[in-house]
C-alpha cells in the first residue's frame, strides 16, 4: 500500500488489534468518492478474520498533502487529531462519525481506520448524481447539524489542544491566495477558481463584487461583524457528499471528514450547506433555514443580521465563483436555474453589505 507504506502484514496485526481477533487476509480496493474535491486517498478494506469477513474504509492523509490542507494549513492532519482528542465521544448522540482509530503511516503522515458505510443497511449514504435529496432527510440533517451547534456552544475547552481550522482560511480557501498557490494544478476545483470570479465580477453589482474581492483578501471586517452572536464547533464542510444517513433509534446524521472543522458562528454551516447543496435540495432555502432555526433556538438577539453576514461569508465568499459559472453556462435549462440561483445569493450579499457599513 505505497500511500501509506504498510504491509499487509502491518495492516493484519493493526485490524486484528482493533477487532480483538486473529486476521488472515486483508485485501485493499482504491475507493475515490465521485464528490472529492480534496483527492486525498482512500481505500476499502476488505478483512478476513476468525469471526469471517469485515469490511472498512481507510483514509490516507499528510500534512498539507492537499490544497484544502494547504489552503486551511493543516500542518498536522486536523481530522486525526480530532480523533485522538476524542471529539468522537463528545458529539451528540444525532451526529455519528464512524471513525474507529488511526495509526501513524510508515510513510509519514496518518492513516485514519473508519466504519465501511456500504457494509451494512443501517445507513444510508446520500447517493452521489444530481437527483433532489429526501426531503425527510434534508430536514433531519438541518435539525441534526443544529444539535451539533448546541452541544458545543461555549464549550472549546473541550478541543482546546487541536489545531483546528482557522475561520479567516476558512472563508478565503477559494480565493485569491488559493489560485495562486496552486496554480498548474489539477485537482477539481481550483484550476476553475479565476475564471469563475472573473464571471462573478461581471455578474455581480459593483459595490459588491469589489466588497466580495476585498473580503477575500482581508476578511476581518466580516469576522468582526459575525462576532456578535454564539460561537461553537462547526464542521466545516457540511455537505450532501460527506452525510448519511442512520435511521436509529435514535436517527442519526454520519457526517465524514472534519478535515475543516473550526470554531466559529454556527451560522456559517448552514450558508455552506445551502450553497453548496443548493442543486438538489428538495425544499426552498428559506424552510431550510426556519427547520435549523426551530432546532437551534434562540441564540442570536439580531437573526436577519447574523443569517445575511453568513450568508455572505459561508456562501457568497466561498462560492460566489461557481455559482457564476453556473449562470454563464452554454446549457440554456444550467443558466435559467443557476441565473436565479446566484441572484438569490446576490440579495443575501446586498443585504449584508448594510450591516458590514454599520462596523
Amino acid at each position: 500500500m505505497s500511500d501509506s507504506g504498510l504491509t499487509n502484514d502491518d495492516l493484519s496485526n493493526w485490524i486484528g488489534s482493533v477487532l480483538g481477533e486473529p486476521v488472515s487476509a486483508v485485501r485493499i480496493e482504491p475507493l475515490r468518492s465521485s464528490d472529492s474535491a480534496s483527492g486525498v486517498p482512500l481505500f476499502r478494506l476488505v478483512v478476513s478474520s476468525t469471526a469471517g469477513e469485515h469490511r472498512f474504509v481507510l483514509k490516507s492523509a499528510s500534512p498539507d498533502g492537499d490544497w484544502i490542507a494547504r489552503a486551511t494549513a493543516d500542518s498536522g492532519v486536523r481530522e486525526v487529531a480530532l480523533f485522538r482528542a476524542g471529539l468522537q465521544d463528545q458529539l451528540p448522540p444525532e451526529i455519528d462519525w464512524p471513525a474507529i482509530d488511526a495509526r501513524p503511516a510508515t510513510a509519514g503522515g496518518w492513516l485514519l481506520l473508519m466504519r465501511d458505510l456500504d457494509a451494512g443497511p443501517e445507513v444510508r449514504l446520500v447517493p452521489p448524481g444530481d437527483d433532489a435529496v429526501n426531503e425527510e432527510e434534508v430536514a433531519g440533517h438541518l435539525v441534526h447539524l443544529a444539535r451539533l451547534h448546541r452541544a458545543f456552544i461555549g464549550r472549546e475547552e473541550l478541543l482546546a489542544d487541536v489545531q483546528l481550522c482557522d475561520t479567516s482560511a476558512w472563508l478565503t480557501m477559494l480565493g485569491f491566495s488559493t489560485i495562486e498557490r496552486e496554480r498548474g494544478s489539477n485537482d477539481p476545483v481550483t484550476p476553475h477558481l479565476a475564471t469563475g470570479w472573473d464571471a462573478f465580477a461581471c455578474l455581480a453589482p459593483v459595490p459588491l463584487a469589489d466588497r466580495v474581492t476585498a473580503l477575500l483578501q482581508d476578511p476581518k471586517p466580516l469576522l468582526d461583524a459575525l462576532s456578535n452572536g454564539p460561537r461553537t464547533l462547526l464542521h466545516g464542510d457540511f455537505k450532501f457528499g460527506n452525510l448519511g444517513w442512520r435511521a436509529g433509534p435514535p436517527p442519526a446524521t454520519v457526517a465524514l471528514d472534519w478535515s475543516q472543522a473550526m470554531w466559529g458562528p454556527p451560522l456559517l454551516d448552514v450558508a455552506w450547506f445551502l450553497a453548496v447543496n443548493s442543486a438538489r435540495l428538495p425544499i426552498a432555502k428559506e424552510f431550510a433555514i426556519a427547520v435549523y432555526r426551530e432546532a437551534l433556538g434562540e441564540f442570536y438577539g439580531d437573526w436577519d443580521r447574523a443569517l445575511d453576514l453568513a450568508l455572505l461569508g459561508g456562501g457568497l465568499l466561498r462560492l460566489g465563483w461557481a455559482k457564476a459559472l453556473g449562470a454563464t453556462s452554454d446549457e440554456p435549462a444550467v443558466v435559467a436555474r443557476e441565473r436565479a440561483e446566484i441572484d438569490w445569493w446576490l440579495s443575501a450579499g446586498e443585504r449584508a453589505l448594510g450591516y458590514l457599513s454599520e462596523t
